[in-house]
């Protein structure tokens, strides 16, 4: 929808708007106190002296260097009559998160676990790609979804929460399993470009 008053793409450029009267009015003033010789020195030396030698400066020059500034001010401050979004035009590709679900994430040679570490490093890309879709595949002996290809933060977040290796069914670090079982979500979902991490 067109409105009649513009959106501004840098309204920052708005600060030097006062920046402008505020120089304008000094160099008027340094102006005018530079034509107070024409009180001091003679008539009769006014026009071998003093510039204009009348008297009368024109204002042109300052309305020109103001409407310059303005000018310059609006065009960087990038007016538009439609509001323009700057979101992503294609959604994000699908990905499939695998997470190792053993003891040895239980390990806290990095305080405070791997788990915990990792559990975070996932809520963190979760957040990133709030609006795609993101599946969690853990593993240890066999491999299970825990969230299908979803945007979902709220489920993902609690399901995370409420992880630990004793939950898995089988000892064991089978990543294969994890992977192929990654791949049947990717190819359930029929997407052309996906990954798996």
């Amino acid at each position: 929808m067109i409105s009649l008053w513009p959106h501004w793409f840098r309204p920052g450029w708005l600060l030097v708007l006062p920046l402008l009267a505020l120089l304008l009015w000094k160099l008027w003033h340094r102006q005018k106190r530079a034509g107070r010789w024409q009180m001091i020195l003679p008539p009769a030396f006014h026009a071998a002296l003093l510039s204009g030698g009348n008297g009368r400066e024109s204002k042109l020059p300052w309305v020109a260097l103001g409407l310059a500034w303005l000018l310059a001010v609006l065009a960087l401050l990038g007016p538009s009559w439609q509001r323009v979004e700057q979101t992503s035009q294609k959604p994000a590709d699908p990905l499939v998160v695998l997470l190792e679900l053993t003891p040895q994430m239980l390990a806290n040679d990095v305080p405070p676990d791997r788990l915990e570490q990792a559990r975070h490093k996932l809520l963190d890309l979760l957040q990133l790609r709030s609006d795609a879709q993101t599946a969690i595949v853990v593993y240890a002996g066999s491999a299970h979804t825990l969230v299908p290809l979803s945007d979902d933060l709220a489920t993902s977040r609690n399901l995370l929460d409420a992880l630990k290796p004793s939950i898995m069914p089988q000892a064991g670090q089978r990543a294969d399993l994890a992977l192929l079982k990654a791949l049947k979500l990717l190819d359930q979902g029929a997407w052309a470009r996906a990954g798996c991490y």
